[in-house]
């Protein structure tokens, strides 16, 4: 989760722990820091932390990106699809 403060302080985000090596930081400020936390990623949780072209082609194994909000300006949709990549916000609070 590249920017888990963004959902508040008082959300346990330990479930994820259940499927795999689960990751989170409190905010990522910029484009190297999301291409060295994303590189060796299979899915990114993000809410506003921006996933472009460059990103994309930085995170070799990639399947997934969870957006933690229904807006998904912030993603390159169509690039992420174009690499197989799936997008999947937050359809309904």
């Amino acid at each position: 989760f590249l920017d888990a403060k963004t959902v508040g302080n008082d959300l346990s985000l330990d479930i994820f722990n259940k499927f795999g090596n689960f990751v989170s930081y409190d905010t990522t400020r910029n484009e190297k820091e999301v291409i060295q936390r994303v590189k060796h990623s299979d899915i990114i949780i993000t809410n506003k932390v921006v996933i472009d072209k460059n990103v994309i082609d930085n995170a070799k194994n990639l399947k997934l990106v969870c957006i933690a909000a229904t807006g998904m300006n912030n993603i390159n949709l169509v690039y992420a699809k174009q690499k197989g990549i799936t997008v999947k916000n937050v359809t309904d609070y």
